[in-house]
This record gives C-alpha cells, sequence and structure tokens, in this order.
C-alpha cells in the first residue's frame, strides 16, 4: 500500500508540473487517495506488529524501537506533505506552497515509510 501511496504521489506531482502548479483536480485525486493508503498501511503494520510477547535479546529490543519511532516520524512527514500538497492543489494558486514539491516528497516518504515498515515487522516478529 505504500508503493501505491509513493506512486500515486509522485504522480500527482508530475500532473501539477505538466499544466505549471495550477490546480487540478486528478492531482487532488490522486493525492487523497496516497494519503488514505499511507494512513492505512500505517495502522495494518502497528496493528500486525503489536506481538503479545517480548523477545529477549536487547538488540531485537532496541532495533524494534527504533524502527517503531522511525515509521511514525516519516509518517506524520509524509502525511503532512501529502495533506498540504492535496489542499494546495484544491484551491488557487497563490505564494503559500505553490512553489514547493509536497506531492513528489510526500510520495518519497511513502516509499521510505515501507522499507521501514518491512523492517520493523521484520524485528517485530523475530521468535528466539
Amino acid at each position: 500500500m505504500d508503493v501505491a501511496a509513493g506512486v500515486l504521489g509522485l504522480q500527482a506531482d508530475v500532473g501539477l508540473n505538466k499544466v505549471q502548479r495550477k490546480p487540478v483536480h486528478k492531482a487532488y485525486v490522486m493525492g487523497l487517495i496516497a494519503t488514505v493508503l499511507l494512513v492505512v498501511a500505517h495502522v495494518m503494520v502497528n496493528l500486525l506488529c503489536a506481538c503479545p510477547y517480548i523477545v529477549k535479546t536487547s538488540f531485537y529490543r532496541i532495533a524494534r524501537v527504533f524502527y517503531l519511532v522511525s515509521i511514525w516520524v516519516i509518517f506524520g512527514v509524509g502525511l503532512v506533505w501529502l495533506v498540504m500538497g492535496t489542499m494546495a492543489n484544491k484551491r488557487s494558486p497563490g505564494p503559500y506552497f505553490s512553489s514547493y514539491r509536497l506531492l513528489h516528497d510526500g510520495g518519497v516518504c511513502c516509499f521510505l515509510h515501507s522499507i521501514l515498515c518491512f523492517a520493523y515487522y521484520i524485528f517485530a516478529t523475530v521468535n528466539l
């Protein structure tokens, strides 16, 4: 889901670049769908990795906490960028966010979120 959200975010940014940053309904819808997919993927990985057992080795505990914090940070940044890019596309172009590539950066955050979620899943489900 993160990869699909990343692709949608990048495609929305490409669509905006083709029309020189004027509001485009298709880019707005793709940014909105990318935001929803990012949220659903984040909720799923947090529910999936809520393991009832505690791993004995401290390295795995540290890695699990590191990846958990990392996915929350990337989720927050990516979500903010996708929402800001989507909302900036909804209204007429102005001095606020029209020159920034928020949908592109949000899409890149989705890809990074998928990699970190995969690593978090590996460390959260390891059973030694």
